[in-house]
């Protein structure tokens, strides 16, 4: 049977083009794969089912990708491009940049919730670390030592996915006054840290001014405050001794 005895729906399905062959962008088969990986997970990729999603041969996609591994890596790296991340020669002070890496994180994980799950040793993996390599160095450029650098990347990127998920999982766009209402239903059990918790101008925020304020809040005492801040937003060095006594 021809392709032009093959309705369009089954040409498309079969990965077969619909009509004269496509001219594809290596751009259009990455985002095309992210769509597969978004649906399935990382683990559902595969060279036809991104054929079919551009209505193209699967030998098509062989022109850009040899092999699924590769099409995987180069989808997922594509997303680390997309993150803001903080610089030693960015003016901006430092907790502002590190707020603005970890919003642009939580935006990933929520519109591509499949980069969670980055298998360890491929190649996206290493993309991560150098990554993390990035952020670290960027910290410690501006003065923090390199254990409070980590437990500020860990704490940030806890937040943005615990965020994210939640974001995912809500219909309803007023997550707070949906807990309250539900909870006049039970007003004889006894949560009273609970109902005062949500009475709080903190918990009415949208999510994402919510997740700036935790994020925020979380910094607290890991990133100098803007008082503190010293030459180009670093820890501002203590006086010595010397000074000290000519000031006094």
């Amino acid at each position: 049977m021809s392709n032009a005895n093959i309705p369009a729906r089954s040409r498309r399905a079969s990965g077969a083009p619909a009509g004269r062959r496509r001219s594809l962008s290596r751009e259009q088969v990455i985002e095309a794969a992210l769509e597969v990986i978004d649906n399935e997970g990382p683990q559902g990729l595969s060279l036809h089912k991104v054929a079919a999603r551009l209505a193209v041969y699967p030998t098509t996609i062989y022109t850009y990708f040899e092999t699924v591994d590769g099409l995987r890596d180069a989808a997922q790296s594509s997303l680390l491009e997309q993150i803001s991340l903080p610089s030693a020669d960015d003016d901006t002070p430092l907790r502002e940049q590190v707020i603005r890496y970890f919003q642009s994180v939580r935006r990933l994980y929520m519109r591509h919730p499949g980069f969670m799950k980055v298998e360890i040793g491929s190649a996206t993996w290493i993309a991560g670390l150098r990554h993390l390599d990035q952020i670290l160095g960027a910290l410690r450029a501006r003065g923090v030592e390199l254990e409070r650098a980590w437990v500020i990347f860990r704490i940030g990127e806890g937040l943005a996915i615990t965020s994210a998920m939640l974001a995912r999982a809500t219909r309803d766009p007023d997550y707070v006054a949906a807990q309250k209402e539900a909870l006049q239903r039970y007003q004889g059990t006894d949560m009273p840290d609970v109902q005062r918790l949500l009475e709080f101008t903190s918990a009415n925020l949208s999510p994402d001014e919510g997740f700036h304020w935790l994020l925020d809040r979380a910094l607290e005492g890991l990133l100098p405050s803007p008082a503190q801040r010293g030459p180009r937003g670093g820890a501002a060095r203590p006086r010595s001794r010397n000074t000290a006594r000519r000031s006094s």
